[in-house]
């Protein structure tokens, strides 16, 4: 089950990672970026350029460290050389997503990530030993979008022959796209919910059921991020545009925030678990203990909850605490969904 009621589509600079030098903790941070997109399906990632007139290598880099987290195991040696920009690429997490097997062998009737030979359109990689034959015309562009890559459904393995098909049975991760446009004009050219992050921005709680509404109706939302150095609202100011004439919401979400700035790559995991979190309360029915506090002391329009998991959330954030010392900041986020929301709302609770 999707995790907003609408494709989301994730807009960050190429400098999201530019304060990390060191090429290993590069890798590391753009993998745990990856794992987060994935865990909340986000369809498409977007890079835009913070300056174009300054050199884009770690915007290069980032792109191409995403690229390879969503490729399939079994396709990476034949799409990827060995460039210095891979040498930490073992370090990477893996996604775990559909399109990455992990156990079993292909099988006939499997449907995977296929990869053309390089200039052929009759043979293809797909999770064998040896080239299989190709029956019909693929429609190339499987995420995370390069040119050779396609859906295919295998027919048989002596011998081995692939069927095209038009799409993935299930999650088959995102697409990663750079634009060299500036951000106001590339803003106002999207078309769907735009979403920008600012710690300037109005809080989520407060429109948050307007904002599910409209993601229902309005295909895809876009959730847009600034630089580790500008917050969107600064660098809209830097061009000389108004951030809110732009977009549709400018969006605090996490207005209990204690420190100065919180970097892309951090800000990018909160922003997709707090959409995820309220997404989920408001559309289930609050019996989870978890879904009905977040969704109804963060949204204050939710419904009303049984006042029993006061009894049961203690215990809970104990349990939690002892989990936080053990994990670095990523970690935890990754292993505990929208935990960090709750412990706002436990910290500064809402009257």
């Amino acid at each position: 089950m999707p995790k907003w009621p609408a494709q989301l589509v994730v807009i960050i600079p190429d400098t999201t990672l530019s304060t990390h030098s060191n090429l290993q903790e590069l890798t590391v941070r753009a993998g745990m970026l990856a794992r987060f997109m994935a865990i909340a399906e986000v369809s498409r990632v977007l890079l835009y350029r913070e300056n174009p007139s300054a050199d884009d290598q770690a915007g290069k880099t980032l792109s191409l460290l995403l690229r390879f987290s969503v490729v399939p195991q079994y396709l990476r040696r034949q799409l990827f050389p060995i460039i210095p920009e891979l040498r930490y690429s073992g370090l990477l997490p893996p996604l775990n997503i559909p399109t990455h097997p992990q156990t079993r062998r292909i099988s006939v009737g499997d449907v995977r990530v296929a990869l053309l030979k390089e200039g052929s359109t009759s043979q293809a990689w797909i999770d064998l030993d040896q080239l299989a034959d190709v029956r019909g015309t693929p429609s190339l562009g499987a995420p995370p979008g390069l040119s050779r890559l396609f859906f295919g459904r295998l027919v048989s393995r002596s011998p081995p022959i692939v069927e095209p098909v038009d799409s993935f049975p299930g999650y088959a991760g995102f697409y990663v796209e750079e634009t060299h446009h500036p951000l106001l004009p590339f803003l106002q050219k999207l078309r769907g919910l735009r979403l920008a992050t600012s710690r300037y921005g109005i809080e989520y709680g407060k429109v948050c059921r307007e904002i599910v509404k409209r993601a229902g109706e309005v295909q895809p939302t876009y959730l847009v991020f600034g630089s580790p150095s500008l917050d969107l609202n600064e660098m809209a100011e830097k061009a000389g545009f108004s951030l809110k004439s732009a977009v549709d919401y400018v969006l605090n979400l996490d207005p209990n925030q204690v420190v100065k700035s919180i970097r892309t790559d951090e800000a990018v995991p909160i922003a997709l678990f707090e959409l995820w979190g309220l997404s989920s309360a408001l559309a289930r029915d609050f019996r989870g203990i978890l879904a009905s506090w977040a969704g109804s002391r963060r949204c204050p329009e939710a419904l009303p909850v049984d006042l029993r998991i006061v009894n049961e959330l203690p215990r809970w954030i104990l349990q939690k605490r002892k989990l936080m010392k053990s994990l670095d900041f990523f970690s935890f986020i990754g292993e505990s969904g929208g935990l960090m929301s709750i412990m706002n709302i436990v910290r500064h609770p809402q009257p």
